[in-house]
Order: C-alpha cells, then sequence, then structure tokens
C-alpha cells in the first residue's frame, strides 16, 4: 500500500469534493460540464491543516512531537466491511 502525503491526501479530498458536490455518487454527468483549471501560483495557496483524533480528541498534525508525525506516517487506512444481521 502507498502511503500518502499530507498534501496529496488534501488535493484528493479536494478533487471528491468538487467532482462530487452533494455526494450523489451516481450521476452522470457529460464531460463538458466539467469545471476550467484554475492555476494558482505557490504564493497564492494555503496550506492544508490535517487533523486527527487522538486519545479522545482532535488535534492539528503540525502540533505532533517528531515522535507522534512518526506515528502518524506509519498509519494504514482501511475499511470496514458491512456488518449484515443474522438470519433467525
Amino acid at each position: 500500500m502507498d502511503r500518502m502525503t499530507d498534501d496529496a491526501l488534501c488535493a484528493l479530498l479536494a478533487r471528491r469534493g468538487a467532482a462530487q458536490p452533494n455526494g450523489d455518487d451516481d450521476i452522470a454527468r457529460d464531460p463538458g460540464d466539467a469545471p476550467a483549471a484554475i492555476a494558482l501560483r505557490d504564493d497564492e495557496r494555503q496550506r492544508c491543516e490535517v487533523w486527527t483524533r487522538v486519545m479522545g480528541y482532535h488535534r492539528p498534525v503540525a502540533s505532533f512531537n517528531i515522535g507522534k508525525k512518526g506515528e502518524h506516517r506509519e498509519r494504514r487506512f482501511f475499511r470496514e466491511p458491512v456488518a449484515r444481521a443474522a438470519a433467525d
């Protein structure tokens, strides 16, 4: 599994949000309806702040000490299958 940097993860989430503004995955879209690409210079960009849950509360990753930053980089993302009720 490839690890994503915080910046790459922010870009991925931004693309997903732009592609599915209302969260509806099943809508067929016309390729001609794609928004025009916006080009920003580096000085116009805003750094994406990544927060995560630690010990029951949320904190920005940038405020972590060096050890906790290392642990955060080693995390693995996964999806759990949906649980189904047993038939009686």
